[in-house]
């Protein structure tokens, strides 16, 4: 595992993926890297996790609504909501649309 998935070595501080909270539903992967890295940008510690299974091409997409989430610590929710808000005001999140015309 490397060190997104493990946490900060020591324990201390450590995030664990209980501890992660969902704040954006991407509808493909694209999007969910991209509203990763402008929380990254903006300082959260933003993960991504998805809920595709690889062999069936993201075709689960249809069953659960989103390709995969975007993930912050419990105590950075509110501020990247404001922050993802501030974007979709903005223009930046672009349309959310159903992946592959489900």
């Amino acid at each position: 595992m490397d060190e997104d998935e493990q946490g900060s070595g020591n324990g201390e501080g450590r995030v664990e993926w209980v501890d992660l909270y969902p704040v954006y539903d991407a509808m493909d992967e694209p999007a969910a890297i991209h509203v990763r890295a402008m929380l990254c940008s903006a300082g959260l510690d933003a993960r991504i996790r998805s809920a595709q299974i690889p062999c069936f091409d993201g075709a689960f997409a249809c069953a659960v609504g989103y390709w995969g989430q975007v993930l912050v610590p419990r105590p950075e929710v509110i501020t990247a909501k404001a922050i993802l808000e501030a974007l979709e005001r903005e223009g930046a999140l672009g349309s959310e649309e159903d992946p592959g015309g489900c």
